[in-house]
């Protein structure tokens, strides 16, 4: 697993490396003090998990850090107290941990993060037909052949399946990025529907699991392509 470090705080930083070295879950590590050689690392990289402080956010570069990690599959924040947390509440975010950090929790966090990055590496597999979703402290498991479409809400989305639902916290274009395209669409900004779910298709709304959803313009020509009409 790689893992880049984003901490002002240099005796932070030399910590948080020390205990990911120890750990054996991270291969390699990549640390900066702020958003500017962040930014220059992940043009060029893409790391598995991104530790930050939050504090990082109000230094020089901030801006370019909220962008290039927004698809950015794991992410670890870490903070003295909670007044930034909510800039990366769209994110994918696996953990929180407080400073002075805590080598338990902070340990603890790393394994979290291992277990949904390797889920999300068993999905990209051929014949993988599963997905983790984050429920509070704990990743659930989703066979997504369940899954009729997702929904946007908020910080949050949910997935409908066929006889319930899962919500989680988490960004329509995050659980896109993860989801296979060759088995689900985007039709709207709200919008993730299994292709194989859609029952039928109107000019601006198709039918899934018996619920009428809207059909975005710029989205309706890429469905087209998706389809086989007779």
């Amino acid at each position: 697993m790689n893992c880049l470090i984003i901490d002002d705080d240099e005796h932070t930083r030399k910590t948080m490396i020390d205990l990911a070295e120890q750990s054996a879950i991270v291969s390699s590590i990549f640390h900066c003090s702020n958003g500017l050689e962040a930014h220059e690392y992940l043009h060029q990289s893409r790391p598995d998990l991104l530790l930050v402080d939050v504090k990082v956010l109000k230094l020089p570069g901030a801006e370019l850090i909220t962008q290039s990690i927004e698809s950015l599959p794991s992410l670890i924040l870490t903070s003295t107290g909670s007044a930034y947390l909510r800039k990366f509440s769209n994110f994918n975010v696996i953990d929180y941990l407080k400073k002075p950090l805590e080598i338990d929790r902070f340990m603890l966090a790393l394994n979290r993060a291992r277990i949904m990055i390797r889920a999300q590496q068993l999905l990209k597999k051929e014949g993988s037909e599963f997905i983790y979703v984050r429920d509070r402290t704990c990743f659930r498991r989703l066979d997504i052949n369940e899954v009729l479409y997702v929904e946007a809400m908020g910080d949050y989305v949910k997935i409908h399946l066929q006889n319930s639902f899962f919500l989680t916290h988490s960004t329509l274009k995050t659980v896109e990025d993860r989801l296979p395209s060759e088995l689900f669409i985007r039709i709207h900004r709200k919008y993730i529907v299994a292709l194989s779910k859609i029952e039928m298709i109107q000019e601006n709304a198709l039918i899934v699991g018996g619920t009428f959803l809207p059909i975005a313009e710029r989205h309706r020509k890429i469905l087209g392509n998706k389809i086989t009409v007779l």
